[in-house]
């Protein structure tokens, strides 16, 4: 459950504000002054704080200023509550890390309109991968779970760059952070191009990404983003690799070997045919195939497979085919 601590003198606003919070399925912390305040703060880690500025003992901006010093709450949203007279308090919570303030007497629907949306915010911010931007783990769990949740035709997408390490190994991880961002640029295109709404994009991390839309239109969609990795990958590389189509680098068992340009490896997974009632068997489907499509390494070009089975393959499944192929 998401924790709020609210931090105020006045028994009758924390009063209300608890009520309000708790309705809304947050766990209420309270604190009646600043010394309290910045005990709770340390000894409970709330997703986010709201603070009094003018409260007895230590001021608001005082406890604020101990806070951001704290490594374990350094990024922790927190909200200034102030007064309309207190224009330089406001200056000073604003240099001493506030998210933001509101000033009282304020409509409590808006407060708790602005407390979500900069819990929101910072959900998203610590999830996101630093070089792309885009969201990380979590929130692709959170996406596809809600998507399960609603009972959406989903087509779940794992992208991979095939050849990377070679690539990077040889061209230094500069570049192969500019591959990286090249196909998250790729992915950002994709979705302005067939419905803003409707995809949603994260960063694993790595090389690795994932797409998820409505499964309609998830060849067209895979379709598109193969052919326009294609186009850019070899403005990648140095003109002479370009003019012989290919790099020498190692291997991870150390030998020298000649590497073809990279490309990318979508597996589509789906609920068209197969119910699934976690991300992780979307994802843990997507994986198997992404193993099946990556095993033909010399196909020269990017390529994406989509999950075409009828129902769940079982352990029995498995054994049996295994028997066939064994006569």
């Amino acid at each position: 459950m998401r924790k709020i601590l609210i931090a105020d003198d006045d028994a009758q606003m924390r009063k209300m504000l608890k009520r309000a919070f708790s309705a809304d399925s947050w766990h209420v912390i309270i604190a009646n002054n600043g010394d309290e305040a910045l005990k709770m703060a340390l000894r409970h880690h709330p997703d986010i704080i709201i603070l009094d500025i003018k409260m007895p003992g230590i001021s608001g901006n005082k406890v604020l200023k101990k806070l951001r010093e704290s490594s374990n709450m350094s990024i922790t949203p927190i909200l200034m509550l102030t007064g309309q007279s207190e224009t330089t308090d406001k200056i000073k919570s604003f240099n001493k890390g506030a998210d933001d303030y509101i000033t009282k007497p304020f409509v409590l629907e808006e407060l708790k309109m602005q407390v979500n949306a900069i819990y929101n915010r910072n959900k998203k911010a610590i999830s996101s991968n630093p070089l792309t931007r885009l969201p990380g783990a979590p929130a692709i769990a959170e996406e596809a779970m809600t998507r399960l949740a609603n009972n959406q035709k989903l087509s779940y997408m794992y992208i991979d760059i095939d050849n990377f390490k070679a690539y990077n190994d040889a061209y230094g991880h500069i570049n192969g952070d500019e591959a990286i961002k090249t196909l998250a640029q790729i992915l950002e295109l994709t979705k302005e191009k067939f419905s803003v709404d409707d995809i949603f994009i994260g960063h694993i991390g790595g090389d690795d990404f994932t797409l998820i839309a409505t499964a309609y239109n998830a060849e067209k969609i895979a379709s598109f983003i193969t052919e326009e990795f294609d186009k850019k990958a070899p403005l990648l590389y140095k003109m002479e690799d370009r003019n012989a189509g290919f790099i020498h680098a190692h291997t991870r068992e150390g030998d020298e070997k000649r590497f073809s340009f990279i490309t990318i490896s979508i597996a589509i997974a789906t609920n068209e045919f197969i119910q699934f009632y976690h991300h992780a068997q979307l994802a843990d489907t997507a994986s198997q195939l992404k193993k099946h499509l990556k095993s033909n390494k010399d196909r020269g070009k990017s390529a994406f497979m989509k999950d075409r089975r009828k129902k769940q393959e079982t352990k029995k499944d498995t054994e049996a085919k295994r028997h066939r192929g064994a006569k």
